[in-house]
């Protein structure tokens, strides 16, 4: 594992990629869209257990997220906010 600025990295299937993306994708038992943003609960870029990471459907949703700090999460396990 590498870690890049405040984000861990592995390799998958030959290809790197965030750490917390893997474990995301893993979660949701499916590939992340491009536009999906992985949100760390804690504020810890290195924290990628499954239950501290959050996955919100489009970067506008994260950025209103972090403005009002409210959520809604559905049925797929990915939050709107």
């Amino acid at each position: 594992m590498a870690k890049n600025g405040q984000y861990a990295e592995v390799y998958q299937n030959g290809k790197r990629m965030y750490a917390h993306r893997a474990v995301a994708a893993q979660t949701l038992e499916r590939e992340l869209q491009p536009g999906e943003v992985v949100h760390h609960k804690d504020s810890n870029g290195l924290n990628n257990e499954a239950s501290n990471l959050q996955v919100f459907r489009t970067r506008a949703g994260h950025a209103r997220f972090h403005k009002t700090g409210l959520a809604t999460r559905q049925a797929d396990g990915t939050y709107i906010a």
